[in-house]
């Protein structure tokens, strides 16, 4: 009677344990943010209205970069950004740029590129692309 007992009052206990709201509990789920989920890279090309030779080019090669190296990776993005207008002043803001800037962003960090990308676009643009590659496989990681 005794063991009878005690498997009744386990049983009450496991039965109380158990979430009745399955429902609740995966809404609530599915509403939480996911930690693991990668968080896109968006290269990021800053000009004005007026560009010279060098800005063309830096747009050119990081576009190139990204189409040719991560075409079909949904991850990584180029945009090309005009400080100028009105609808990209807080972008502009954010980054702190007031000119042509090259900037690489995942999230909330983002490193800025635009000196190499001034020293290397005329002379030796495959030494833009592979430092523009390396810093977002820095973010992919």
């Amino acid at each position: 009677m005794q063991r009878f007992l005690t498997f009744l009052l386990l049983t009450f206990f496991v039965i109380l344990l158990y979430p009745f709201d399955t429902a609740a509990m995966d809404a609530e789920r599915a509403t939480r943010p996911e930690v693991d989920k990668p968080k896109p890279v968006t290269v990021y090309y800053f000009h004005t209205n007026r560009r010279c030779k060098t800005c063309l080019a830096i747009e050119r090669i990081s576009r190139g970069v990204v189409k040719d190296s991560y075409g079909d990776d949904k991850r990584v993005q180029f945009r090309s950004v005009n400080i100028e207008k009105e609808k990209n002043a807080a972008l502009a803001e954010r980054f702190e740029v007031a000119g042509s800037s090259l900037i690489v962003s995942c999230g909330k960090k983002s490193t800025d590129l635009t000196t190499k990308a001034f020293t290397y676009a005329g002379s030796s643009p495959g030494k833009l692309q592979a430092a523009l590659i390396k810093t977002i496989k820095k973010y992919l990681k």
